[in-house]
């Protein structure tokens, strides 16, 4: 029916036209004849003009037949308008009333297309059902399942509120791990593993004295798996690409200090990250007095994992044996022997350059030649740098 539309619209325009044509040039001949053939003419077209706008699935069908009252009214003004100039001067009331009546028809039909012309305007779908019924019949794709959004992350109690979240991939040391961050944010420009290292703190290393110990404690603290909260400080990562961190654990506990305050490691300047410096250093002194962790296991901090842990000072040069005193020797002769035995028993360095230039260094509290006044960070070891 949609292939029709343009032959039935043509047709009945033609139609109409032809009766048009066919009554203005048999005008005035009083014929009913020539009437009744104009009209056949006229409302065949008409027909067919009117049944193109209704079948046609373009336009709405509210909108095709205000269109078709719109152009009644036009056709209807118009030939009242005509037939009214046709009698001109004739002072016929019957011509003037039949002109007035079909100008006025005319005229009605426009005004009721305008009044009902808004009301066709709808967002409704239902003025498109021929249109929707005309065309063939598509699959439409379910709509996909809505997935509720996602509560943005929120750090445990005892983080700061702006730290951002990680997962711990792996724990690779005493002081660094490796964190997988689920989103961008201030810290972590992609998701791509990173490695870390914890701010001012410093463990043992691989060969030393509770190297082991202090990895397995803090993979106690960040298991492998857990979500941590991260935030930098001054500095966002060091010379080897590693990111420098503060880390606080899924519970909130701040990792960095739970590890010195365990005895695990020792603070660490880390200058200009120093934000917290004198809160994590201030738990080595306890831990310390304590004794726990590798303060408690090993001799020193970074003594070797195996052999002799206490470096000893270079011996000084011996004299050359002197045969055995008589029996005769004088007191003054014993005494002068012992003193000399007590000195070679005893070392004294009156700064690190000097032990540094004996290969004293470094020394450890109860050792010969160790001295407060080379500790100067008193962590019980003196001249170690």
């Amino acid at each position: 029916m949609q292939d029709l539309v343009p032959f039935l619209g043509c047709g009945g325009l033609g139609l109409m036209l032809w009766g048009a044509w066919y009554g203005f040039f048999h005008r005035g001949q009083g014929d009913p004849a020539v009437t009744r053939r104009f009209w056949v003419r006229f409302g065949i077209g008409y027909t067919l003009f009117a049944l193109a706008l209704t079948v046609d699935p373009g336009p709405p069908l509210a909108e095709a037949l205000i269109g078709l009252a719109f152009l009644t009214g036009v056709g209807v003004l118009s030939w009242g308008v005509v037939f009214g100039a046709r009698r001109v001067g004739r002072r016929d009331n019957v011509a003037v009333r039949g002109s007035l009546a079909r100008a006025g028809a005319g005229v009605a039909l426009m005004a009721l297309s305008f009044v009902f012309a808004p009301f066709t305007t709808t967002d409704a779908p239902e003025d498109n059902s021929r249109q929707a019924a005309a065309a063939p019949a598509t699959p439409v794709p379910a709509a996909p399942a809505s997935i509720p959004p996602q509560p943005s992350p929120v750090a445990p109690a005892g983080a700061p509120s702006d730290a951002q979240q990680a997962v711990v991939v792996s724990v690779d040391d005493g002081d660094e791990i490796q964190l997988s961050p689920p989103a961008t944010g201030t810290i972590f420009p992609s998701t791509a593993t990173v490695r870390v290292r914890l701010l001012n703190i410093e463990a043992t290393d691989p060969g030393q004295c509770s190297h082991r110990e202090a990895a397995d404690h803090l993979r106690e603290l960040a298991p492998v798996g857990s979500e941590v909260w991260v935030r930098q400080d001054r500095q966002l990562q060091d010379s080897d690409g590693r990111f420098l961190l503060h880390v606080w654990n899924e519970s909130g506990v701040f990792t960095n200090k739970s590890m010195v305050a365990d005895g695990f490691a020792k603070s660490r300047a880390d200058s200009p990250n120093t934000t917290r410096w004198a809160e994590i250093s201030a738990e080595q002194y306890q831990a310390q007095s304590r004794n726990v962790g590798v303060w408690a296991g090993c001799p020193y901090f970074g003594a070797p994992e195996s052999g002799d842990p206490s470096p000893k000072p270079r011996p000084k040069p011996q004299p050359d044996p002197q045969p055995n005193p008589s029996p005769e020797s004088s007191p003054e002769t014993s005494e002068s022997e012992s003193d000399s035995s007590d000195d070679s028993n005893s070392a004294y360095y009156e700064n690190c350059t000097a032990a540094k230039s004996a290969g004293a260094a470094p020394l450890h509290r109860g050792e010969p030649g160790y001295g407060s006044h080379l500790d100067r960070d008193g962590d019980g070891t003196a001249c170690e740098s």
